[in-house]
Order: C-alpha cells, then structure tokens, then sequence
C-alpha cells in the first residue's frame, strides 16, 4: 500500500469524525491495495484504524486410498510454521526450533479423519471412507431369515461368495433330496439332534452326514482395503474376516436359515478399525501424529 492509498483512508476518517450518529460501531473504510479477505474499520473507541482478518477457510481433502492418506498425513505433519529455506528474516538461531502442526488420526466405523492441525485455528480435513463389500452386506441382510434350499444355495454361493467351515456346507445343501413319501430310513441330523421318523422319509442324499449347527463363514470386510500390501497372503489376512453364524434347517417345510452370533458385527469391525490403525501407524513415523480409535466432533 503506497502514501496515496493510506491518505486516501485518512481523508475519509476526519469525515467520519463529522459523522456523530455513526460513532455508536466500528465503520468499515474502502480502501485500495488490500488483500480481498483484509477489512479495514475505523474503530471510533480506540481511535485507531484496526483491520479485520478472517481465519482461513477449511479445507476437506478426500483421499483414495490408505497409501494416500499415509503420503499426505507425512507431507502436512512435516511442515513447520516456518519454511526456514525461504525466510524473510535472515539466519535463524540455532536454538530456534520451528513448531510441528498437531495432527489427530481419528479411526471409527472404516471412515479415518484426519485432522491436520488440531491446536492451531485452521483445522484442514482429510476423509477416507471404506465401503462395505457386497458380500458382508448380503451376510448381514440375509441373517435370520428362512430360505428355501434352491435360494439358500444361490446366496450362499453367488450373492455372499464367501468361504465356509465346514467346507462341505453348499455341496451337502445340494445334494439334498426331498421325498414326498411318508416312509423310510434315512438318518438325517441337524447338529446333534435327530429327526423324526416322518420328517427322516422326506429327506435323502445325506449319505449320514450331519447338517452342521454353526458355521463359520469368511468374507472381506471393505472393498479396496489395503491393496497395496506387498504380498497376496498378507492382503487376505487384512483384508478378510471371520463371522460366527448358526445354520438351522427347518426339513418339514423344507426351509434353511443362517444367523450372524450376536456381537460379531461389532467384533469384525473393531477388528478392522484396529487394524488400520496399526497400518496407518506403520506407514507414518512421525512423532507429531497421533492416531485414535472414535471421531472428531464436526466443526
């Protein structure tokens, strides 16, 4: 700002002075040679020109993956409040210490935030959210509902598309044969309890195996979840869990039925969560980062 501008402002300040209905709030000056977001006000209390300077604006990031938000969360938390190779004040004391922003990982629910300086007035956000798979989507849409054999076996192979134990589980459902004869001999079993005599006649193709009572059924959790792992084994260790269920089967009326065991939900996504925070603490070494299992208030 150059002697022409400021005298500028000062002539419209004795002009204001004139002004006595105006003197009860700070007036804002037109002035020229100011950034857009700096506002100059003559304050009529303190008799000085003051001028007002908005925090800047939040900014929100959203990175694609874990690797990226890794790369971004070193950049940011590695820069100082000084850039001591540009600065504008010569050398610099060899006790100076130049201030690390304070950066909080905050883990919940497959989504991290990333908040880039928690103490300081700019509070810049990174997001990544991890979508569900299909596949545990589908485990959880279709517990405790009764199927019918052919539509247990398509959800089962097509639409979860998970892993069983035991592993005989789709092939010992389809080998299954209904009789409608109210006679017979098969030996049919769901866990430990036999059928009785009229239902045992209706059933054949089980060649006296037994229709398990839990099984465990293995899918991934997040689609894309850490794909950038050096190995495959690695990458289905982290990306792939384990959900107890019980599989009852209702033979009379030729129905099946699996149930996610109360408390895996929650357990599996805990697992995750914690997970990717040792993943995330793994990538980024830095000792101005701080990783947390919950969620920023929103601001």
């Amino acid at each position: 700002m150059n002697a022409q501008d400021m005298k500028a402002i000062l002539d419209q300040v004795e002009h204001l002075k004139e002004d006595a209905s105006e003197r009860q709030a700070p007036t804002v000056v037109a002035a020229k040679g100011f950034s857009d977001h700096v506002t100059p006000i003559w304050n009529y209390f303190t008799r000085q020109i003051e001028f007002i300077v908005p925090p800047p604006r939040q900014r929100a990031y959203k990175a694609a993956d874990l690797a990226d938000l890794a790369r971004l969360i070193t950049e940011f938390a590695s820069r100082s409040s000084l850039d001591l190779t540009t600065s504008s004040l010569g050398s610099v004391p060899p006790e100076f210490k130049p201030v690390l922003p304070c950066v909080f990982v905050w883990v919940f629910l497959g989504t991290v935030v990333v908040v880039l300086d928690e103490k300081c007035d700019r509070r810049d956000r990174v997001t990544l959210t991890f979508q569900r798979t299909e596949s545990f989507e589908k485990l959880c849409q279709y517990s405790g509902k009764f199927l019918s054999q052919a539509e247990m076996i398509a959800v089962l192979r097509g639409e979860i598309a998970g892993t069983y134990s035991p592993s005989g589980l789709v092939p010992l459902l389809r080998s299954l044969k209904f009789r409608a004869s109210t006679s017979g001999e098969a030996n049919v079993q769901v866990g430990k309890e036999s059928m009785g005599k009229s239902i045992e006649a209706e059933v054949a193709g089980l060649n006296g195996a037994t229709i398990p009572e839990d099984v465990l059924v293995t899918v991934p959790l997040y689609d894309g979840l850490l794909e950038s792992t050096t190995t495959e084994k690695i990458a289905n260790e982290l990306k792939n869990y384990q959900v107890a269920c019980t599989f009852d089967a209702d033979l009379a009326d030729r129905r099946f039925k699996f149930k996610v065991v109360a408390g895996e939900i929650a357990r599996v996504l805990l697992a995750a969560d914690t997970m990717i925070q040792q993943r995330l603490a793994s990538l980024v070494k830095a000792e101005n980062v701080k990783i947390f299992r919950g969620s920023p208030e929103s601001c």
